[in-house]
């Protein structure tokens, strides 16, 4: 893995390539990640939300979980797109990492009542992208 330092000067650019960074970080970079998406300004959160979404790791969900949790919209929008852009991600988790999948289920729920609707908009995107089809509200979630 690069010199951390390099990764965040890589993510401060105006407009990061995210496959090049992630490639070059491992998933134990996802702790760093998520502690940048606590406690950075709310730009370089939102990038790291995204980098988070393209490390295929199940704690990639915690950095992703987090970001929904900002009081930033911005933030939020990027968990609501990083979930749509994980799609290959969580569908390639191993059944023993299901508490993944319901954490990001969560999360996507979360953002699909948001009272921004800027965040509303772009995780009802990130709803169509991963059960391929419509879908509708119920009482009980997410339905097919």
């Amino acid at each position: 893995m690069p010199n951390w330092n390099t990764v965040i000067r890589m993510l401060e650019s105006d407009e990061p390539d995210y496959a090049e960074i992630a490639a070059l970080i491992t998933p134990s970079a996802l702790n760093r990640l998520r502690e940048l998406v606590r406690t950075g300004e709310p730009l370089i959160a939102s990038k790291a939300t995204h980098l988070a979404s393209l490390v295929p790791a199940p704690e990639m969900m915690l950095v992703i979980a987090d970001a929904a949790n900002r009081k930033e919209p911005m933030v939020r929008v990027a968990a609501a797109a990083a979930i749509g852009a994980a799609q290959q991600q969580i569908r390639s988790l191993q059944a023993d990492e299901a508490d993944v999948i319901d954490s990001h289920t969560e999360t996507l729920e979360r953002l699909l009542h948001d009272p921004d609707p800027g965040v509303r908009k772009r995780a009802n995107r990130s709803q169509r992208t991963l059960l391929d089809g419509p879908i509708i509200q119920s009482g009980e979630g997410l339905v097919r």
